[in-house]
């Protein structure tokens, strides 16, 4: 299903679609590592297979060289959302666990430039290297670059313009948000 919306769009933005048959083995950074190769030559967009968005999502990003983290606000934040602590626009961290936060990942991120993408392919290479199989998620690539004082910004979206589907509830509230703004997703 998510190839085939991607098809839609195949003349307006290039899309690659990768899916890591080993993630119920693996960690999410694994993911990530299945695409280096790609990473390397241009700049690339990192989303959740589990998210949808407005179709005008790739509008709010910039096209300026940074490293972007898009954000939300939740009324019920959940103990498996990754929230975020940021200063004005600038990501300090991202966890699931902080006790702190003033936002949430929406699952959506987008990595510019040249140097900026060595830096997060170092960075995935080096958390592989460091934690192996153990479970952790591509966004402590974030907290990786923010500890070699790169910096991370942060791109804040309201919560009607996209959901993660998790569960059941999750599934009939992206279905309304579907109903309520029908072409816009």
């Amino acid at each position: 299903m998510i190839k085939q919306k991607c098809k839609q769009y195949s003349d307006k933005i290039k899309i690659k679609v990768f899916f890591n048959k080993k993630y119920h083995i693996n960690n999410p950074l694994f993911s990530l590592e299945t695409v280096l190769k790609i990473m390397q030559k241009d700049n690339f967009v990192i989303m959740n297979g589990d998210t949808i968005f407005l179709k005008n999502i790739f509008d709010k990003l910039s096209n300026n060289g940074q490293i972007q983290l898009v954000i939300s606000n939740k009324n019920l934040v959940e103990k498996h959302d990754m929230k975020i602590s940021k200063k004005n626009n600038l990501l300090i961290r991202v966890d699931k666990n902080l006790p702190h936060f003033n936002g949430i990942s929406t699952g959506l991120a987008a990595i510019q430039g040249k140097k900026n993408r060595e830096m997060f392919i170092i960075a995935v290479q080096s958390l592989i290297r460091k934690y192996g199989n153990s479970p952790h998620f591509w966004h402590d690539v974030f907290n990786s670059l923010i500890e070699k004082h790169v910096s991370v910004s942060t791109v804040r979206i309201p919560g009607k313009d996209w959901a993660e589907i998790d569960t059941v509830d999750d599934l009939d509230y992206a279905r309304k948000l579907i109903d309520r703004y029908d072409s816009d997703f």
